[in-house]
């Protein structure tokens, strides 16, 4: 009896403990009455200096313990989700049955590889949520260095990568030398900015950079980075240093960088251009010498000829008194000037002048003028050719090529254009044409006027 009883006993102490292992499974020990939930809010900021910019980024919540409730379109592993430019998104509502602390990050994912230009913020939040049987839920959120913040809040931005120096073309200065000098002199070149505020390899200054070449060899000016899109203008010349026997090259090249944003980075499009509008890849200058010859004229400073050149120095520019005209005999016939023929020179030299009206002022004066001389707006009356071979003014560097685009404000009127022909000399042409057909026409009328004497 009592064996059985002992029987009976266990098999009674056996059916609690099953129901009691049933309880705890179906009912959690820290079970809620109510599910809670939560909703919080994520903000971005975000700057660019390009109005094309999209500043959308993508965003990621990730439960630090698996099982951690996440809100909905989730997947096992975390939440995704994206802000656009200066905006927000709220992440939620993520539903809480049982009490206990939920921990999390959050924190913005850059792109693989990163777009050129943009900024991402690096930070991460942990966020930790207490759950309990008060109304609502805690949450707290620490930042990368577990300082409380009341917000989650990160910030982005587009800005565009300055220019790449090493993929700036660098077109070499070359020079030549005709004749037979007994030894090598050097021959200084310079690189202006037509504005000053353009940037300027290093070793410029106030918008200039010298350079030297040593007989006949070739140099460079070096290469500069843009930090801001736009169209710059620059002029390289030849610098007048009076030596004797030289005749120096007057010629002037004009370089033309438009700069634009290339996808994060800005990207150049370089034009060279010669004294004839021709593009080219280097510069080249030849200097003739000839034993004896008078050097090309270094100007002295006279009142009102002064002008501010290239580097921000004071160069003088004074102009050639006329020679006095010696009369004619009372008796004699005035005779038309014949019209002023080409001056004899070598290759590339050019005779510059100025106008009188414009402060555009063309560097050369005659027929092999391939600028134009004085053809501007305002009709300006060219000067007489009496270039003092002194070196050019920023202005007189600056030439008129149509209207002035419109980029960020760093335009400047430049561009050499071409000019073919010379009017004086075609209309000279066509007077002699005319008189000759008139004398032809009066011998002609003659002859038959003649003719019919005989006969009668």
């Amino acid at each position: 009896m009592s064996r059985l009883f002992h029987t009976n006993g266990n098999k009674a102490l056996s059916a609690i403990t099953i129901a009691m292992l049933l309880l705890v499974a179906v009912v959690p020990a820290a079970a809620i009455s109510t599910e809670k939930t939560l909703s919080f809010m994520v903000e971005q900021v975000f700057t660019t200096t390009s109005a094309s910019a999209e500043g959308t980024f993508s965003y990621r919540l990730e439960p630090l313990k698996a099982g951690n409730p996440l809100p909905p379109g989730s997947s096992a592993d975390g939440y995704t989700f994206t802000i656009t430019g200066d905006g927000h998104a709220t992440v939620g509502p993520i539903g809480y049955i049982a009490q206990g602390v939920y921990e999390y990050k959050l924190y913005q994912v850059a792109d693989e590889p990163k777009m050129p230009g943009y900024t991402y913020d690096e930070r991460v939040y942990t966020i930790e949520v207490y759950v309990n049987d008060t109304p609502n839920v805690i949450i707290i959120a620490r930042n990368e260095d577990s300082i409380k913040t009341a917000q989650l809040v990160f910030q982005s931005a587009y800005g565009v990568l300055p220019s790449d120096p090493n993929l700036m073309p660098d077109p070499p200065v070359k020079k030549t030398v005709s004749g037979n000098p007994g030894s090598d002199s050097s021959f200084e070149f310079r690189l202006v900015a037509m504005d000053i505020a353009n940037p300027m390899p290093e070793g410029s200054a106030d918008g200039a950079k010298t350079i030297t070449v040593v007989g006949q060899g070739q140099g460079a000016f070096g290469t500069w980075s843009y930090s801001n899109a736009g169209v710059y203008h620059y002029a390289v010349h030849e610098v007048n240093g009076g030596l004797d026997g030289y005749t120096y090259d007057m010629a002037v090249y004009s370089i033309t960088d438009t700069v634009y944003d290339g996808g994060g980075r800005l990207v150049l499009s370089r034009v060279v251009m010669d004294s004839m509008g021709m593009t080219v890849t280097d510069l080249a200058f030849v200097n003739i010498y000839s034993p004896g010859a008078d050097p090309t004229p270094v100007p002295t400073a006279t009142p009102g000829g002064g002008g501010t050149g290239p580097g921000g120095s004071s160069t003088p520019r004074p102009t050639s008194a006329p020679a006095t005209p010696t009369p004619a005999p009372a008796t004699a016939s005035p005779t038309p000037a014949p019209p002023s023929s080409k001056p004899t020179s070598s290759p590339r030299i050019r005779t510059p002048g100025g106008v009188t009206s414009d402060d555009r002022t063309s560097m050369v004066g005659d027929d092999m003028n391939p600028f134009g001389a004085g053809e501007f707006e305002n009709n300006a009356t060219p000067a007489p050719p009496a270039y003092d071979g002194g070196e050019p003014t920023r202005s007189e560097l600056v030439q008129d090529n149509g209207p002035p685009s419109s980029s960020s404000g760093r335009t400047n009127q430049g561009g050499i254009g071409p000019k073919t022909g010379d009017e004086t000399n075609i209309a000279l042409l066509v007077t002699m044409l005319a008189i000759g057909g008139a004398l032809a026409l009066g011998a002609a009328i003659y002859m038959l006027a003649f003719r019919k004497r005989r006969r009668a």
